[in-house]
């Protein structure tokens, strides 16, 4: 997931800068983002009363790669929805994943399970600086395979509503 995120996060002002080949218009698009994982963490939170997480996660999980499509898209009205998607998705993932594991693992070992869990999403993030500059020259390509990542979390979660739920007792 944080692979995704930062690496498309750090594309995103040179992909609309070239798009719309206006700089200042381009860091407004790509700002767009940040507000909106704000809100997208504030609707998880307030949904997480009524919905199972797994439910909002895995809605937000498929809104991320529908997101990623819009960018193709060379209306600005287009870009603007994509990115507030794109930031509400990531907002509502962040709060999930933090709160799944409880719901399958004893309080007394859970600080190991997130630990193994942050494992990967720390070398996702120290990866996308990386994986950008590689892609530097050819964005579009970098957005298809982020889109091909995005699939990954709606397998992950799909698969994590049929665990059974442990005892709380």
């Amino acid at each position: 997931q944080y692979l995704i995120f930062a690496t498309t996060a750090l594309s995103l002002v040179d992909y609309f800068s070239i798009k719309f080949e206006v700089y200042y218009l381009a860091v407004v698009l790509a700002s767009i983002y940040g507000p909106f994982q704000l809100i997208g963490r504030l609707i998880e939170m307030r949904l997480a009363n009524k919905f199972d997480a797994r439910n909002t996660g895995f809605i937000a999980a498929i809104v991320i790669p529908c997101s990623l499509i819009l960018l193709f898209s060379s209306n600005y009205s287009i870009c603007i929805l994509s990115m507030a998607l794109f930031g509400m998705s990531n907002g509502l993932l962040t709060v999930t994943s933090g709160y799944l594991p409880n719901l399958f693992f004893e309080p007394k070992i859970i600080g190991r399970i997130k630990g193994y869990i942050g494992a990967p999403t720390a070398l996702g993030m120290s990866c996308a600086p990386f994986i950008s500059g590689i892609f530097s020259e050819n964005l579009n390509a970098l957005f298809v395979l982020m889109i091909v990542l995005s699939l990954i979390p709606i397998v992950s979660i799909f698969l994590l509503k049929r665990e059974q739920e442990r005892d709380n007792r």
